[in-house]
């Protein structure tokens, strides 16, 4: 089993929110007890999306030119993996389902956005990018335990890998921009 370092209280629900949710550890190196269908993926998948669209949005308080191109890239993509989550559950006749997961990330980022817009400057930039980091690491390992393993449908598994990829490509940017946030 692998663990990664996690320094933020709302990660660490994050990380116990996939926990409880399917039933088994997000970094456990097989499919929970319990996985998420189809359609509970799709709205999982959606809702992490969100979650990302409006813990950026928060970017316009920042001075860090790194950070916003950052925030406004995530923006963008997390913005165009919605829509194409939504256009493939039509095509292939799936609605998306609300599971206890899809509602956690939900609860999760509203508290998530409050915490953020309580600070200022620097403080703010260290915590949002120690959260962006953390998110996308327990993610990652989400779509490689749980998402991915879980779906049933080719199209949809083709979906996750390529958003994977993207969720890897957010990560890698932010670990470059990581060690230049002081606090």
């Amino acid at each position: 089993m692998t663990f990664v370092k996690i320094e933020s209280k709302n990660i660490l629900k994050f990380v116990c929110m996939f926990t409880v949710a399917f039933g088994g550890l997000v970094y456990a190196d097989t499919i929970p007890a319990n996985p998420p269908t189809d359609s509970q993926i799709i709205k999982i998948v959606i809702a992490a999306n969100h979650e990302e669209i409006d813990t950026s949005q928060l970017l316009k308080k920042s001075n860090n030119r790194a950070l916003k191109a950052l925030a406004n890239r995530m923006v963008k993509d997390h913005t165009q993996s919605i829509a194409e989550m939504k256009k493939l559950a039509k095509n292939i006749g799936l609605a998306p389902e609300q599971s206890k997961a899809s509602e956690d990330i939900k609860k999760d980022a509203a508290a998530k956005v409050t915490e953020l817009e309580k600070l200022n400057g620097a403080k703010f930039d260290k915590v949002y990018i120690n959260s962006l980091v953390g998110d996308h690491e327990a993610l990652l390992k989400t779509f490689d335990t749980t998402l991915i393993p879980s779906s049933k449908n080719a199209q949809l598994t083709a979906l996750l890998k390529k958003t994977k990829a993207v969720v890897q490509d957010h990560l890698t940017m932010a670990k470059q921009i990581q060690p230049t946030i002081d606090e």
